[in-house]
């Protein structure tokens, strides 16, 4: 994320995934205002569809030239992608399984993970 602005999880080519996003401080204000600027209500327009316009937005300026590109995929992660490998240093995913949970407790062990695990 060393010259992104906004960097989130990508795992996919074909779905849109924003589960995890990073925003450096200097840009949230132009974020925000980009994003609830949109006439459409988030029950009218998707908000993953709001984040890929405004993000489809920034790659076109930076394309002629206009802006830098401000948007970056994460190295890593899963989102919804399956099998989760939880040797790796750093992951995140989306919708995961009792079994995926235990696997990573296994290697982390949150005392409220074991604690939500065992109920």
């Amino acid at each position: 994320m060393a010259h992104a602005d906004i960097s989130y999880g990508g795992s996919s080519v074909v779905r849109i995934e924003q589960s995890f996003v990073i925003i450096k401080r200097d840009y949230i204000l132009t974020f925000l205002h980009d994003f609830l600027g949109m006439k459409q209500s988030d029950r009218d327009l998707f908000t993953e569809v709001k984040f890929q316009r405004i993000q489809k937005r920034e790659y076109a300026l930076s394309f002629v030239g206009l802006n830098k590109s401000r948007f970056t995929p994460l190295p890593f992660g899963f989102g919804r992608n399956r099998p989760l490998d939880c040797t790796q240093k750093h992951l995140y995913a989306q919708q995961w399984s009792r079994e995926e949970l235990q696997e990573l407790n296994k290697r982390v062990r949150f005392d409220s993970l074991t604690a939500l695990l065992s109920s």
